[in-house]
């Protein structure tokens, strides 16, 4: 397996941070599953499951903020989309988190 990414962050104004990073997994000789059909010499169709190992690339990316409406309070929120699909399907995952210092 091999991981890779690249990111930045900008702080627009004082109390506002923007981020982005890029993330990416390739999984060398992964072995993976997938579905396929059959035909009997009758002409019946059976479902069947395949294996076989190829490269699986992985492609994401992420944005976010931070936002300080206070001194001590520091909000942050981030999402994670997917690129391509390959590997494993989600939906958009997001994050949110808050601290604060006392």
């Amino acid at each position: 397996m091999f991981t890779y990414s690249v990111g930045a962050d900008a702080s627009p104004v004082r109390w506002l941070g923007l981020s982005a990073d890029y993330i990416g997994t390739s999984l060398l000789n992964a072995s993976r599953i997938e579905t396929s059909t059959y035909t009997d010499f009758v002409g019946n169709n059976h479902e069947n499951v395949n294996t076989f190992v190829s490269t699986v690339n992985q492609s994401n990316i992420s944005a976010g903020a931070k936002i300080r409406p206070m001194a001590r309070l520091l909000i942050t929120g981030n999402v994670l989309f997917r690129l391509n699909d390959a590997g494993l399907h989600f939906k958009p995952s997001p994050l949110i988190g808050v601290s604060y210092t006392f």
